[in-house]
């Protein structure tokens, strides 16, 4: 490959790096200062060991003309050369076992820490996206984005990136002392090893890249059936079709165990080919010298530089070696994360701030869609074309229509998560409305209520510590939704768990627990999104009388298919029969 195109390309990887990196880029210079001194203790090291072999067996070393003069510096002290480098390299072996464990702590600890800081930045990216972005993406892309990409960016990526540039620094700590000692030794070793790199990543660097992408897929597609498996169990129990999602995970499980395996077995290859010629290469070396030279013990000093160096670079070189190759394989991480981070656009250019303490509309009293028009992007399909709705405070109004026909798109526009593609919004008659308070006036409940595997104080007060909980506030919404009876009938009243998928609760139970979180609130804006579809007629009448009862107090919405509910409307708005949507209002 072109040598400019991998520099380019590096180049781009690195900026995407420190891009998902961010701000915690400011403590990576205590931790490269540590490399640093980790480097220069492996170069004091080395450089001692030399002069103590030479004191201790008492040769010298042509190819060290400095040793010379260290052997005259202690003469003139009167100091015992073999008692003071002894101890002396003993003491700095010392430090930098010291200094590595420290190294490789900070090392870990950044790595998690980066976990922990990508985390929350995805999810704060992924709470203010573009609601048309988001729909494109199936949620197991997100989970998978933020639970396992996270950790492999850090691991497959960020760690090697470090651990790599310390050992670049030992390497150049110690190939400094070789030139020194051997310059064409030194200079021979070099082109073998940058020879060897070429050629391995020449020849698994593309595999390399398509297992982490196979890997990462596959994670995804697990994630997604694993959770279609227990979402629909009762679906999947009755028509017995777990065996479908069982497949399909074991189908998924066994792709990442083959490309891991393959993966692992890649990486561990240049430290056993690279440790082999090593010995090779050492074991020559000696043959040849004694050949030529009838004193062995001549050449004893390098000889022992020369293998203690391999024996710290036979790793550090097999390690650098596999560096290019996990820097592949996390590429698809890389590239993943950094577009989803990338993702700067939120509902309203950025403009919504998702906190409960958010004020919220005092005196609303109307809502207007004027000659609303809505194509999703890309699409030349208008989904609603010239609406005209008109909602006061204190009604309760109906939208109904066939599937398709628009309703929940209404919805996704009255609430700020779909902007017009032609046509005006009005809030109280203002066009350039405030979507915070806007957004944080509305409450939303579709068919099937946003429950959590919590109590149900928790549920109510979504999001709220619980000693931040106004609990007059609490009971009051209780009250208002008519599950106060219902709280004091269990022995743990607000603190009762309400099961997975409010499994311990009926359906009619979960829609109060949607309506009283709505008025912990103070929601002026209530939308119900087929809330009554799925209950029984008793219950279906009863949830309803009770929201006739709340008309005056808020703004009541409800998309329904169910003309029997008109009834309980002040007006209704009907989307069918109507091509394109020319709404008609019905009293």
């Amino acid at each position: 490959m072109n040598i400019k195109i991998i520099y380019q390309n590096s180049q781009i990887y690195l900026k995407k790096v420190f891009f998902i990196i961010g701000e915690q880029k400011k403590k990576l210079v205590f931790i490269s200062f540590i490399f640093f001194i980790n480097a220069l203790l492996d170069l004091f090291g080395i450089t001692l060991l030399l002069p103590f072999i030479t004191f201790a067996f008492n040769v010298t070393d042509e190819n060290f003309p400095l040793l010379e003069n260290l052997i005259n510096l202690f003469i003139n002290y009167k100091l015992d050369p073999i008692y003071f480098t002894g101890i002396l390299l003993v003491i700095v072996f010392i430090a930098k076992a010291i200094i590595s464990i420290l190294s490789k702590y900070l090392i870990t600890k950044y790595c998690y820490d980066l976990q922990v800081f990508i985390k929350v930045r995805l999810m704060n990216n992924y709470s203010s996206m573009e609601y048309t972005k988001f729909i494109k993406k199936d949620s197991s892309d997100y989970i998978f984005n933020v639970v396992n990409l996270t950790g492999q960016f850090s691991g497959s990526v960020v760690q090697t990136l470090l651990q790599s540039s310390s050992n670049l620094l030992v390497v150049f700590a110690i190939t400094t002392i070789l030139f020194i000692s051997n310059p064409l030794t030194f200079l021979f070793i070099c082109l073998f090893l940058l020879s060897f790199i070429f050629l391995y990543d020449s020849i698994f660097g593309k595999l390399m890249k398509r297992f982490g992408q196979i890997a990462n897929l596959s994670t995804t597609i697990k994630i997604k059936a694993v959770g279609e498996f227990f979402n629909g169990f009762k679906q999947n129990y009755s028509l017995n079709t777990f065996s479908y999602f069982t497949n399909t995970v074991e189908e998924e499980a066994v792709k990442i165990s083959n490309s891991m395996s393959l993966k692992e077995s890649i990486t561990v290859i240049p430290r056993y080919i690279i440790e082999t010629l090593f010995v090779v290469g050492l074991v020559s070396s000696v043959l040849i010298l004694l050949n030529y030279n009838s004193d062995p013990s001549s050449f004893l000093p390098s000889f022992s530089l020369f293998a203690f160096s391999a024996i710290r670079l036979i790793p550090i070189a097999s390690s650098l070696t596999n560096m290019i190759s996990l820097l592949r394989y996390g590429k698809n991480s890389v590239d993943r994360l950094h577009d989803d981070l990338s993702l700067h656009n939120s509902v309203k250019n950025n403009t919504i701030n998702r906190n409960h303490t958010l004020e919220t509309i005092s005196q609303f009293s109307s809502c207007s869609l004027k000659d609303v028009c809505f194509s999703y992007p890309g699409s030349d399909k208008k989904v609603i074309e010239k609406l005209n709705i008109d909602f006061k405070f204190g009604e309760l109004t109906g939208i109904v229509g066939p599937s398709g026909s628009g309703k929940t798109t209404i919805v996704d526009l009255i609430m700020g998560l779909l902007s017009p593609t032609s046509g005006e919004i009005l809030y109280d008659g203002k066009v350039n409305h405030d979507l915070n308070r806007i957004f944080s006036s509305i409450s939303y409940q579709p068919q099937d209520p946003f429950v959590i595997n919590s109590s149900i104080k928790a549920n109510i007060t979504l999001g709220v510590s619980s000693h931040e909980v106004n609990k007059e506030r609490l009971y009051e919404s209780l009250k208002i939704a008519k599950l106060s009876d219902f709280i004091s009938s269990l022995p743990n009243g607000v603190d009762t768990e309400i099961g997975q998928f409010g499994s311990k609760l009926s359906g009619g139970q979960r829609q109060r627990l949607g309506i009283a979180r709505s008025f912990y609130f103070d929601r002026k804006i209530m939308i119900f999104d087929e809330c009554t579809s799925s209950l029984d007629n008793e219950s279906e009448n009863e949830i309803m009388n009770y929201l006739v009862s709340l008309k005056g107090k808020v703004t009541i919405i409800i998309i329904t298919h169910n003309v029997n509910n008109f009834k309980y409307f002040d007006k209704v708005y009907s989307l069918e029969n109507v091509h394109p949507n020319k709404n008609e209002k019905i009293n």
